[in-house]
């Protein structure tokens, strides 16, 4: 997929990223709210749904069907392309390179689960027993598969381990220890706009001292106005 004829077949690409979106669509349940990622999969689908059979979602047996023929059709063009770039290798004299490359790729390509092990692992030994690990993943994925592509290091696993506790670091120092309920109960302030304010300036101190949850509420009481 990422050869560069491939890369100048924007169909090809198109045809991955649709049924990336369909599966999706079919296996999750989505949430299709303004600025959600899965806003952008229900129009993929019912972009390509309207064009392949004429209507948004399809509801009957006929229209599946034509949705079904159009969908094999694409597939099979796909697929052909990418024999076309085996057989090309196959005819390269370089091929034993590209392919210890592919190797090389392909051993570092690991299944989603092995990371959500690791992710576990590290939160236990951080002491963060209530990360989802899943969760984790799937918001930094991108960038964790980045650091095992490019990385020289043979260990590939203590690679994974290092990414994956910068990234649980990143995310606990965006995390406040308080939230605006502790503001409302602890420090006495009425529901409204000021625990907003207060809680902005939670965030500066917290910024420049990551100070436990009482040492924070403490600085932020006389910032309250409450006597």
């Amino acid at each position: 997929m990422d050869r560069p004829a491939v890369q100048s077949l924007p169909e090809v690409r198109a045809h991955e990223r649709l049924v990336h979106a369909l599966r999706t669509w079919s296996q999750h349940t989505i949430n299709p709210a303004p600025g959600n990622h899965d806003r952008g999969i229900l129009k993929t689908c019912t972009d390509w749904f309207e064009e392949a059979c004429a209507v948004l979602l399809p509801s009957s047996d006929e229209d599946w069907g034509r949705a079904l023929s159009v969908l094999l059709a694409d597939s099979c063009a796909f697929v052909s392309q990418l024999t076309k770039q085996v057989e090309d290798i196959r005819a390269d004299d370089a091929r034993s390179q590209i392919c210890q490359q592919w190797e090389d790729r392909i051993a570092r390509d690991w299944p989603a689960y092995r990371f959500h092990e690791i992710v576990s692992t590290v939160a236990n030994d951080m002491g963060r027993n209530t990360v989802d690990p899943v969760a984790l993943f799937r918001r930094s994925e991108n960038e964790i598969r980045r650091v095992l592509r490019i990385t020289k290091d043979s260990d590939l696993e203590f690679a994974a381990r290092q990414c994956i506790e910068r990234v649980l670091l990143t995310e606990i120092s965006k995390l406040l220890p308080i939230t605006g309920r502790d503001i409302i109960d602890t420090l006495g302030v009425e529901p409204g706009r000021r625990v907003g304010e207060l809680l902005q300036e939670a965030r500066k101190i917290y910024e420049e001292d990551h100070c436990t949850r009482d040492q924070l509420i403490e600085r932020l009481a006389p910032l309250t106005g409450l006597d």
